[in-house]
């Protein structure tokens, strides 16, 4: 698979997730308004692009794909939070 082809993926799939999680009464309130918080952070869904790029760098297998994936993710998110962002100090 491209590294493209990958990003596409990558950012097709959070667009769809972020759509499932805000239109699902159940998931919106699981993993959209409580979303993973270690420590009083707030950890955002481009934190899971960079373990996706991580894991691309361990697995020469899946190397291209994990890490368009990972990168599509963190432009997904960067474009839908309008803010390039990973952990946030919750208040």
């Amino acid at each position: 698979m491209s590294l493209l082809l990958s990003i596409f993926v990558g950012i097709a799939v959070t667009f769809g997730l972020e759509f499932i999680f805000v239109s699902n009464k159940k998931f919106k309130n699981t993993f959209w308004d409580h979303p993973v918080t270690i420590y009083g952070y707030k950890i955002h869904h481009s934190t899971y692009g960079l373990l996706f790029i991580a894991l691309g760098l361990i697995f020469s297998g899946l190397r291209i794909f994990l890490i368009g994936l990972g990168l599509g993710v963190i432009i997904a998110h960067t474009i839908s939070d309008k803010r390039f962002v990973f952990v946030e100090k919750r208040t």
